[in-house]
């Protein structure tokens, strides 16, 4: 998979410099990201039957028509494995259920 260069860098990137220039994004720009996330979510999980497994805002970058575009699909698994083995997520972004003994997800 080849995906364009993306010139205005990672959504992290974005996030830290307008935490350390005092210059929050706009609410519109905040709802926009928010819903790009989620269809792009939807879509793999809906249509492709895929889970990232890696989703965090160094995996998003901004593209040249500030849209989000979501990269690093080196995790990435059909979603009925996935949900099995919690152990291929980023540990510091799981949600706690994962770390319980019981199955937190009935399909």
């Amino acid at each position: 998979m080849v995906l364009p260069y993306c010139k205005n860098g990672s959504l992290l990137r974005l996030l830290m410099n307008s935490v350390e220039d005092d210059k929050p994004l706009t609410m519109q720009t905040q709802k926009k990201f928010c819903s790009q996330i989620v269809q792009c979510v939807a879509h793999m999980h809906q249509e492709l039957g895929t889970a990232h497994l890696d989703l965090k805002a160094d995996n998003f970058v901004i593209t040249d028509s500030f849209d989000l575009a979501l990269i690093d699909f080196g995790m990435a698994e059909d979603c009925s494995e996935w949900l099995e083995d919690g152990d291929k997520m980023t540990k510091i972004y799981r949600a706690p259920e994962v770390f319980e003994e019981e199955p937190f997800y009935d399909p």
